[in-house]
Protein backbone atom coordinates (compact mmCIF):
# COMPACT_ATOMS: atom_id res chain seq x y z
CA UNK A 1 0.00 0.00 0.00
CA UNK A 2 1.06 3.50 -0.62
CA UNK A 3 2.12 4.52 2.69
CA UNK A 4 2.91 8.55 3.12
CA UNK A 5 6.46 9.40 4.44
CA UNK A 6 7.68 12.05 5.76
CA UNK A 7 10.92 13.70 5.91
CA UNK A 8 13.27 14.84 8.19
CA UNK A 9 16.49 16.50 7.61
CA UNK A 10 19.04 14.75 10.62
CA UNK A 11 22.55 16.41 11.80
CA UNK A 12 23.10 13.85 14.26
CA UNK A 13 22.57 10.49 15.71
CA UNK A 14 20.05 11.94 18.40
CA UNK A 15 17.83 13.93 15.32
CA UNK A 16 17.82 10.45 14.08
CA UNK A 17 16.72 8.78 16.57
CA UNK A 18 14.13 11.41 17.58
CA UNK A 19 12.60 10.94 14.35
CA UNK A 20 12.32 7.32 13.66
CA UNK A 21 11.01 6.66 17.33
CA UNK A 22 7.93 9.31 16.23
CA UNK A 23 7.22 7.41 13.10
CA UNK A 24 7.38 4.18 14.51
CA UNK A 25 4.96 4.85 17.24
CA UNK A 26 2.91 6.79 14.63
CA UNK A 27 3.30 3.80 11.90
CA UNK A 28 4.69 6.28 9.60
CA UNK A 29 7.72 5.58 6.99
CA UNK A 30 10.59 8.01 7.68
CA UNK A 31 12.69 9.38 5.35
CA UNK A 32 15.55 10.46 6.77
CA UNK A 33 18.35 13.07 4.85
CA UNK A 34 21.58 13.59 6.11
CA UNK A 35 22.13 17.62 6.70
CA UNK A 36 24.41 18.55 4.19
CA UNK A 37 27.81 18.78 5.81
CA UNK A 38 27.70 15.98 7.28
CA UNK A 39 28.76 13.76 4.28
CA UNK A 40 31.38 15.99 4.34
CA UNK A 41 32.80 16.35 7.84
CA UNK A 42 32.17 13.01 8.50
CA UNK A 43 32.24 10.54 5.73
CA UNK A 44 29.95 8.46 3.92
CA UNK A 45 30.70 5.14 6.48
CA UNK A 46 29.99 7.97 9.12
CA UNK A 47 26.69 9.54 8.16
CA UNK A 48 25.25 5.29 7.01
CA UNK A 49 26.95 4.60 10.41
CA UNK A 50 24.73 7.00 12.14
CA UNK A 51 21.44 6.34 10.54
CA UNK A 52 21.80 2.90 10.93
CA UNK A 53 22.86 3.23 14.13
CA UNK A 54 19.44 4.84 15.33
CA UNK A 55 17.14 2.41 13.09
CA UNK A 56 18.80 -0.14 15.04
CA UNK A 57 18.16 0.96 18.49
CA UNK A 58 14.46 2.00 17.59
CA UNK A 59 13.85 -0.84 15.83
CA UNK A 60 12.25 0.96 12.84
CA UNK A 61 12.82 -0.97 9.75
CA UNK A 62 10.43 1.30 7.67
CA UNK A 63 12.44 3.99 6.70
CA UNK A 64 14.78 5.49 3.65
CA UNK A 65 17.99 7.36 4.40
CA UNK A 66 19.15 9.58 1.81
CA UNK A 67 22.47 10.49 2.19
CA UNK A 68 22.79 14.42 1.19
CA UNK A 69 26.37 14.58 -0.55
CA UNK A 70 25.88 17.87 -2.07
CA UNK A 71 28.16 19.05 -4.87
CA UNK A 72 31.21 16.04 -3.51
CA UNK A 73 31.74 13.63 -6.50
CA UNK A 74 34.16 11.86 -4.31
CA UNK A 75 31.59 11.15 -1.77
CA UNK A 76 28.81 10.62 -4.07
CA UNK A 77 31.56 7.82 -5.31
CA UNK A 78 31.70 6.57 -1.92
CA UNK A 79 28.18 6.71 -1.14
CA UNK A 80 26.93 4.55 -4.22
CA UNK A 81 29.37 1.57 -3.42
CA UNK A 82 26.87 1.37 -0.20
CA UNK A 83 23.62 -1.28 -0.92
CA UNK A 84 20.61 0.02 -0.89
CA UNK A 85 21.21 3.54 -0.49
CA UNK A 86 19.71 7.07 -2.07
CA UNK A 87 22.60 9.52 -2.77
CA UNK A 88 21.39 13.03 -3.46
CA UNK A 89 23.62 14.99 -5.62
CA UNK A 90 23.08 18.98 -6.44
CA UNK A 91 25.59 17.90 -9.80
CA UNK A 92 23.58 17.86 -13.09
CA UNK A 93 24.36 17.19 -16.73
CA UNK A 94 26.75 15.23 -17.95
CA UNK A 95 28.34 14.74 -14.73
CA UNK A 96 25.11 13.30 -13.12
CA UNK A 97 24.14 11.20 -15.83
CA UNK A 98 27.62 9.20 -15.55
CA UNK A 99 27.45 8.81 -11.64
CA UNK A 100 24.26 7.34 -12.42
CA UNK A 101 25.13 4.71 -15.14
CA UNK A 102 27.53 4.17 -11.90
CA UNK A 103 24.74 3.42 -9.13
CA UNK A 104 22.59 1.53 -11.86
CA UNK A 105 25.57 -1.61 -11.64
CA UNK A 106 25.99 -0.82 -7.23
CA UNK A 107 22.32 -1.20 -6.79
CA UNK A 108 22.24 2.49 -5.24
CA UNK A 109 19.71 5.05 -5.90
CA UNK A 110 20.97 8.31 -7.12
CA UNK A 111 18.65 11.76 -7.21
CA UNK A 112 19.20 15.13 -7.42
CA UNK A 113 15.48 16.30 -6.19
CA UNK A 114 15.17 15.93 -2.57
CA UNK A 115 11.55 16.20 -0.95
CA UNK A 116 10.23 19.36 -1.10
CA UNK A 117 8.69 19.59 2.62
CA UNK A 118 11.05 18.27 5.35
CA UNK A 119 11.83 19.16 8.89
CA UNK A 120 15.32 20.57 9.47
CA UNK A 121 15.50 18.89 12.98
CA UNK A 122 18.94 21.74 13.82
CA UNK A 123 16.14 24.09 14.68
CA UNK A 124 14.52 22.39 17.67
CA UNK A 125 15.30 21.67 20.79
CA UNK A 126 13.01 19.22 21.83
CA UNK A 127 13.39 17.15 18.98
CA UNK A 128 10.10 14.51 19.62
CA UNK A 129 7.74 17.28 19.90
CA UNK A 130 9.29 18.98 17.09
CA UNK A 131 8.60 15.75 15.05
CA UNK A 132 4.75 15.48 16.18
CA UNK A 133 3.98 18.67 15.20
CA UNK A 134 5.61 18.56 11.68
CA UNK A 135 3.37 15.33 11.37
CA UNK A 136 0.19 16.62 12.34
CA UNK A 137 0.70 19.87 10.47
CA UNK A 138 1.54 17.71 7.45
CA UNK A 139 -1.33 15.84 8.15
CA UNK A 140 -3.99 18.75 8.56
CA UNK A 141 -2.71 20.62 4.76
CA UNK A 142 -2.99 17.32 3.58
CA UNK A 143 -6.52 16.71 4.14
CA UNK A 144 -6.96 19.93 3.09
CA UNK A 145 -5.44 19.71 -0.12
CA UNK A 146 -2.84 22.17 0.28
CA UNK A 147 0.05 20.08 -0.18
CA UNK A 148 0.94 17.22 -2.98
CA UNK A 149 2.65 14.30 -1.50
CA UNK A 150 5.86 13.41 -2.89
Amino acid sequence: KNMRSFCFIVHSFDHAFAALSVCKELNLQAVLVTAPQTVAFAGVQAAFSMLEQARNETQNENCRFILDCGENRGAVLAALRKKNVNVYTALTGGVYNALNEIAAQTGARLTNVLPSIRLDLSKHARLQPACRDFIKQQRKSHETGDLLDN
